[in-house]
């Protein structure tokens, strides 16, 4: 888990808001990171919790979870009054190079019990 400084300092997610009314108004706001944790994929890791270590990790057989608190954004905010939303990931070390896909998880999880074994449900976001 990691604490509330390392959440503001390794990922912060943005939206810029337009709403739909007369006069054009924007809001910002941030979302914090709420849960993280790191899943295991396959072998005899895959059956372990990761919610509380203080690193994510991504490779071919690791996946890393984020939830974002958006009590911030406001009440009866639908997601096509979402004008853009931007996610800064700050890498600490590269093993081996390659890319990072986001995908938007449409099952519920828990940082404290999350494994490989049962990943939380995902898709491409849009």
């Amino acid at each position: 888990m990691l604490t509330s400084n390392m959440r503001r300092a390794g990922v912060l997610l943005s939206a810029l808001l337009a709403t739909a009314s007369s006069t054009s108004l924007l809001h910002a706001a941030d979302g914090i990171v709420s849960q993280d944790a790191t899943v295991v994929l396959l072998g005899p890791k895959s059956f372990k919790n990761f919610g509380d270590t203080n690193t994510l990790k991504v490779s071919a057989i690791e996946k890393s979870f984020l939830q974002f608190d958006l009590s911030s954004l406001p009440a009866g905010l639908q997601a096509d009054q979402i004008a853009r939303a931007n996610i800064w990931v700050y890498v600490e070390k590269v093993q081996v190079p390659g890319g990072l896909s986001i995908d938007v998880v449409t099952s519920a999880w828990n940082e404290d019990v999350i494994t490989g074994q049962l990943p939380p449900s995902t898709a491409l976001p849009g």
